[in-house]
């Protein structure tokens, strides 16, 4: 059998990823049901992969596939498709794990506990998250890779290379990192009370590399 060439590869690729959006996703959707009022911020239509995952401690995590018209952030109000079906209106909640090139956000207003995981690029850290994940990037786990839209970008493809730059004002950063290191040494039971984010300290699963999950970002 002759190979495939790199094109004919990626063309099949793409058609294999076309069929599996047509296909309903064999774990439901939920259901949000989140009621903005017209003053708030529009409500953000996500793409998301047909299967979630079961990457955090509890609930599904659903993985954002093609970039959103904007930058998704705590408190903005969205609603997930896969194909012709949706989950009504949710709202994102805190950042709940930072990874290198993915952030995952709780999201509210569900009927059971589950997530979004966000590229980078296409999220909008508060100024706290971004010093966090500026400041341990190379702490941070290298999995899952970076969405495919950004896998053949040499800056990403580098492992010694952080891709990602913040708008902070130079300024706020020492106050910044000092909320952290706080964070940081504040006794477990104190830390989901604090707007504000720590390391994991404990162990990861064989394999895996230690991740930093934060709390209220």
């Amino acid at each position: 059998m002759t190979p495939l060439s790199a094109p004919q590869q990626t063309d099949m690729k793409r058609k294999h990823r076309a069929k599996a959006k047509e296909v309903p996703p064999t774990i439901p959707l939920p259901t949000f049901h989140a009621t903005p009022s017209p003053s708030d911020s529009p409500v953000h239509d996500v793409t998301v992969l047909p299967l979630p995952t079961m990457e955090e401690r509890s609930g599904l995590t659903w993985v954002v596939d093609t970039r959103p018209r904007r930058q998704l952030e705590s408190l903005c109000y969205i609603r997930l498709r896969v194909g012709t079906l949706s989950t009504g209106v949710g709202r994102l909640g805190q950042v709940v794990m930072l990874r290198r090139h993915w952030v995952t956000f709780a999201v509210s207003d569900a009927p059971a506990y589950c997530t979004l995981r966000v590229p980078i690029p296409w999220a909008k850290l508060n100024d706290l998250a971004s010093v966090a994940h500026t400041s341990h990037f190379f702490d941070l786990p290298k999995l899952p890779r970076p969405h495919p839209s950004f896998r053949d970008i040499p800056h990403f493809e580098n492992d010694e290379e952080n891709p990602y730059e913040f708008e902070i004002w130079d300024d706020e950063i020492p106050d910044i990192e000092s909320r952290l290191e706080r964070i940081k040494n504040a006794p477990r039971s104190l830390r989901n009370r604090h707007p504000s984010c720590h390391r994991s300290t404990e162990r990861a699963p064989e394999g895996e590399s230690n991740d930093t999950r934060t709390s209220g970002m």
